[in-house]
């Protein structure tokens, strides 16, 4: 488990409160509990919104909950 799976319930609540499903930067439905479920179209992973190859940091400020699919499109380009 990484630094960022310890910190996704902190990342969640920072955007989303104590809600169950959320809206990421993109307009994706995604929902706390799939968090990493790839199976679900509402499965989010932790990204970095200045990546850390460009001088981001690991800092709740830096990251954000994003849909599994728009983070591998991000990933591709």
């Amino acid at each position: 488990m990484s630094i960022l799976d310890n910190d996704a319930e902190k990342v969640w609540k920072h955007y989303f409160g104590h809600k169950e499903t959320g809206i990421d930067d993109y307009k994706n439905i995604i929902k706390k509990d799939d968090y990493k479920n790839k199976k679900s179209k509402y499965g989010w992973e932790i990204d970095y919104i200045k990546p850390k190859s460009k001088g981001g940091r690991d800092s709740l400020s830096n990251l954000r909950p994003l849909s599994i699919e728009e983070k591998n499109k991000r990933t591709n380009i």
